[in-house]
């Protein structure tokens, strides 16, 4: 059995992202923002469903990824600027 510390110790760390806002597609009615590694991979989207609530959109991935906390919370504080829904929807 792995203990934790080897299970954190052998996740990939992910500390630098690139945050991209966008429309999503035509369906979407709003913006999101979706995070990737410093690779290009996409790790998770912020979105906004349908009776506005904001969520993260977790991908599958084949390996486990950590991220540093206080890179999340700039994260959160861009999609809680930056997402929402078109005015009128």
């Amino acid at each position: 059995m792995m203990r934790y510390m080897d299970t954190i110790e052998a996740a990939r760390l992910v500390t630098g992202v690139e945050i991209t806002t966008t429309t999503g597609d035509v369906e979407y009615p709003g913006t999101a923002i979706e995070v990737a590694d410093e690779h290009g991979e996409e790790l998770f989207h912020v979105v906004m469903d349908s009776s506005g609530e904001r969520q993260v959109l977790l991908f599958a991935h084949s390996d486990n990824y950590r991220i540093p906390l206080a890179r999340l919370e700039k994260i959160v504080a861009i999609a809680n600027e930056k997402v929402r829904l078109s005015p009128g929807l």
